[in-house]
């Protein structure tokens, strides 16, 4: 990846240099102290140093340096991404005053993947900022999923529902000692780590197969599904980036890459055709 990195910046090095070097005396004596200690902090000091403030880019020895500043960078921004990810597909449900078109079951498995995901990088000891986004995905999985029971008449299962999310959150997340009843030990979280993919995949399924069958995806968010494929590519980037080349995290995130992407199709085909079909009636 650093060999990728290098060559791109030697490309761009041309054009970039001659406005680093006016950038340089700034970056060197105007970057306020917070914000300095801010980033390095959360990239290194040396990450932070090399890349914003000397702007040091087009060395070959900074070029992982370069790396981790991207990779570290679009972790942020997909973290802060994913708080929001899902916003446009809960409003679009609230402005129909409809869940239609949403699989209660392929949203709930996906919440239970996303929950097996976020406790096996939890016990890994994992950075916050190479799974946060799927803490934020399944907060918003969960209201969701309440959206859903309001509007097919099962309001009354809301808090049933909410109270045993809170119950399996803990089993997963809490601390395994033999007091804590119920409570998954680490070798349980990895044994069931290697569902999470498979979990991914049938939890895609039976929403993709019933948009095909319906010839139509409902209240399906363009932008929410969009922006969750996009994560997906980008996360895979950074995981790998990062040096945690965990097969089982990059085997979820390939999954949800492709299943991502087929439904962000099943989107601009579907409501092609309806918007066809609604001009020929006319």
């Amino acid at each position: 990846m650093a060999d990728q990195i290098t060559q791109l910046l030697n490309q761009i090095e041309p054009i970039a240099e001659p406005i680093l070097t006016q950038l340089r005396p700034l970056t060197k004596t105007l970057l306020p102290e917070q914000i300095v200690n801010l980033g390095r902090d959360y990239y290194s000091r040396d990450v932070f140093d090399k890349v914003i403030v000397q702007l040091d880019l087009f060395e070959p020895e900074n070029a992982p340096l370069v790396q981790q500043f991207i990779s570290k960078t679009l972790s942020l921004g997909i973290l802060s991404m994913s708080s929001i990810v899902k916003l446009p597909q809960i409003l679009n449900i609230l402005s129909n005053s409809s869940a239609q078109g949403l699989s209660f079951p392929s949203i709930l498995m996906d919440t239970l993947s996303y929950l097996i995901t976020i406790a096996y990088n939890f016990r890994q000891h994992m950075p916050f900022t190479n799974f946060g986004e799927v803490v934020f995905s399944a907060l918003q999985n969960v209201v969701i999923l309440a959206l859903i029971l309001y509007y097919t008449n099962r309001a009354g299962y809301i808090n049933a529902f909410i109270g045993l999310c809170a119950l399996v959150t803990y089993f997963f997340l809490g601390s395994p000692s033999p007091s804590n009843i119920g409570v998954l030990s680490d070798k349980d979280v990895n044994f069931l780590a290697q569902f999470a993919a498979p979990l991914t995949i049938l939890a895609k399924l039976p929403q993709i197969i019933g948009n095909f069958k319906r010839k139509s995806t409902g209240t399906l968010s363009l932008t929410s599904i969009g922006a969750g494929l996009l994560g997906t590519i980008v996360r895979v980037f950074t995981v790998l980036s990062s040096g945690f080349n965990d097969r089982l995290i990059l085997l979820g995130y390939g999954a949800s890459v492709v299943l991502n992407l087929i439904l962000f199709l099943q989107i601009i085909a579907f409501k092609k055709k309806k918007v066809s079909s609604e001009k020929k009636n006319k």
